[in-house]
């Protein structure tokens, strides 16, 4: 076991469906230089092999955060369900297919669980707390392919006498079952009794991804679902193993990235790293890595568009819990989450209710430590540039790797895509689409004292079909949600620090891939 030390985990970037033969060894891939200390998980990306609209990351970031689905945005998917059972028709029958790439949908990597150690391809997501997984207890019927956990080959799995999980949507669905106790390793970082929690019901979006056998929730331990007694994240366990409480996502555009745990790769980045505290209008948002972004500009030109009631500047909290506490468990924030549904969609539903009910204005407290690494005038020019150029618009959101989209107030989303040649909202297609030749301009927010640039050509998602004509946006409104969402399209765009110890995201830009 690894003590007081980094690790580095490589993420398998894959677009749409993920890989079958996940690799069994653990060991650090050729040519890696992770950070001192470190050790990285051997990983390897794959294409998608069926079509999957793009509005299903809209319906499903609808779903995990327990928000009423559109009824248009229902159609779409009953429509897809359908069509994918034709397309299964038409393969037995001995027909090809032609499918578009669905691009960076989900990352996943591999974990080891149990003893000897059986590994599991998993989707690390900092929206949530559970640490779930496919099973020997998981019906046939919802098995489609995933590797599961087989509980009874290994020796060191306990189950907790009693204990249960449930996770509920908003679509009346949820995924449950029982708890148990194992060894669970992530790179050469291991937790002796971490939680692993065994599938006895599976909402059917999971079973219809075949390559990830269930989540590693990376958000804090308050949001656990756990009962009678919620338990700890692998993160919070493993803390006291790490030169710092922190981890970092380097997710990319189609190829391999890396999670690391325990230190910042100062070779992963460019510039500096800006930091925004975690952000609290109520004790509920420690659960979450929850910031404000201050303002925004598209392009290289200046906006007056002012966001909706979806941002966090019309709630009653006090804003004022200290940082490092609001990264931590928070457990008494999570009373009364079993009257609103387990999970993450329990927090919602309290969220949504504090907008609707009040008007005054809540700031976000003063960034304890304002120092950037390796900061340069020219730099800190730039930085100001932005400021001159950019809203005063308030934007809150949440920094989740288990959400595709980068959903922001609709009067900002209503802003930038006034801006693309051809965009429209459009019912049939589940939201903003324009032509896949139009070259979209970039978007940027502010993050702390700096600002952070999600390129266009991220925002350029996905196609909606097979004719490559019209294109499916990276950006969409969090408007069914109450809550901004800075998922995948952002989050691959930049190196993104998640401070436990500081209490703060931090968003850095580097080279990117195309």
């Amino acid at each position: 076991m690894q003590t007081f030390g980094a690790f580095l985990v490589t993420l398998l970037a894959a677009s749409g469906e993920l890989a079958s033969a996940m690799p069994s060894s653990m060991q650090q891939p050729r040519g890696s230089t992770p950070p001192t200390g470190g050790v990285q998980v051997k990983v390897r990306p794959r294409t998608a092999t069926t079509y999957k609209h793009p509005a299903l990351a809209m319906a499903k970031a609808i779903k995990k955060f327990n928000a009423t689905m559109p009824a248009h945005i229902a159609a779409i998917v009953e429509k897809h369900n359908a069509a994918v059972a034709n397309l299964a028709g038409r393969a037995t029958s001995g027909s090809a297919v032609t499918t578009p790439e669905t691009y960076d949908e989900a990352y996943i990597t591999n974990i080891a669980v149990g003893t000897p150690p059986q590994t599991l391809p998993m989707d690390f997501d900092t929206g949530s707390s559970d640490l779930w997984v496919f099973s020997s207890e998981t019906p046939t019927s919802s098995v489609n392919g995933q590797t599961l956990y087989e509980i009874t080959k290994s020796t060191t799995a306990k189950q907790m006498t009693g204990a249960t999980w449930q996770i509920s949507y908003g679509d009346g669905s949820s995924s449950s079952g029982n708890v148990y106790t194992d060894v669970v390793t992530i790179g050469n970082i291991s937790v002796t009794s971490q939680a692993v929690e065994s599938a006895t019901t599976v909402s059917s979006e999971f079973t219809s991804d075949s390559q990830s056998s269930g989540l590693v929730g990376l958000a804090m331990s308050s949001l656990n679902t756990v009962s009678p007694t919620a338990q700890k994240t692998f993160f919070d366990n493993a803390k006291s193993q790490l030169g710092s409480a922190l981890f970092t996502a380097d997710l990319k555009h189609d190829v391999a990235g890396t999670y690391t745990f325990g230190a910042i790769d100062s070779t992963a980045y460019t510039g500096t790293i800006a930091y925004a505290n975690l952000y609290n209008v109520s004790t509920s948002y420690s659960g979450y890595w929850t910031f404000q972004s201050t303002g925004y500009t598209v392009g290289n030109g200046t906006t007056t568009t002012t966001a909706t009631a979806s941002t966090a500047t019309t709630s009653s909290g006090s804003g004022k819990k200290n940082n490092q506490e609001a990264a931590q468990q928070g457990d008494a924030a999570q009373q009364g989450d079993a009257a609103q549904g387990g999970g993450p969609g329990g927090f919602f539903k309290r969220v949504r209710s504090l907008f609707s009910g009040h008007q005054e204005e809540v700031r976000a407290p003063e960034p304890k430590n304002r120092k950037h690494i390796g900061a340069r005038d020219a730099e800190e020019e730039e930085v100001s540039d932005f400021q001159k150029r950019a809203t005063t618009t308030t934007i809150t959101g949440i920094a989740d790797t288990g959400t595709t989209l980068l959903m922001l107030p609709d009067a900002v989303v209503t802003d930038y895509y006034s801006q693309v040649t051809g965009a429209e909202d459009s019912t049939q297609e589940g939201g903003w689409v324009f032509p896949c030749s139009t070259t979209p301009p970039d978007f940027s927010f502010a993050v702390g004292s700096g600002s952070f640039t999600v390129p266009g050509s991220y925002i350029n998602w996905t196609p909606v079909d097979t004719t490559n004509t019209t294109c499916y946006g990276g950006m969409q409104s969090d408007s069914s949600i109450g809550l901004s969402i800075f998922g995948d399209i952002a989050l691959k765009a930049g190196y993104v620090v998640f401070d436990g110890a500081e209490g703060r995201v931090g968003w850095a830009q580097k080279t990117l891939t195309t």
